[in-house]
């Protein structure tokens, strides 16, 4: 568990390194909060599944593919509703400045993701 942990740790990081970048670039060009959030988690889930896939989980069989990614674009799009949700309530309600808020949204909702890939890639023997 502490292995399959550390690689989700280092595709977590590398997912929200450009998911973050993109958010970044967006408030760069003005854009809202809540659509520079969109912006950014689609950069991360292009880049997350294959990776969790291969890398954190090692998945391997190839026929399952398509449910995984059903699950993982549900999860993925709950972890959106959720992120947009406790960035209006950082920014909109308690005034922390949006950078601040993904930080803090990020350890939140990277928790919980861990724990549902666990789900969406377990295997089935």
């Amino acid at each position: 568990m502490f292995k399959r942990g550390a690689k989700f740790a280092f595709v977590g990081v590398t997912c929200t390194g450009v998911s973050y970048v993109a958010y970044w670039l967006c408030l760069q060009f003005h854009a809202h909060y809540l659509v520079a959030n969109a912006a950014g988690w689609i950069s991360g889930v292009l880049v997350g599944f294959s990776l969790n896939r291969t890398m954190t989980f090692e998945v391997r069989d190839s026929r399952a593919w398509r449910s995984q990614l059903a699950m993982f674009l549900a999860g993925a799009i709950a972890q959106l509703a959720l992120s947009s949700l406790g960035l209006t309530l950082l920014v909109g309600h308690l005034g922390l400045g949006p950078l601040v808020a993904f930080v803090i949204n990020t350890v939140v909702l990277a928790t919980l993701n861990f724990l549902w890939l666990h789900v969406v890639f377990a295997r089935r023997e």
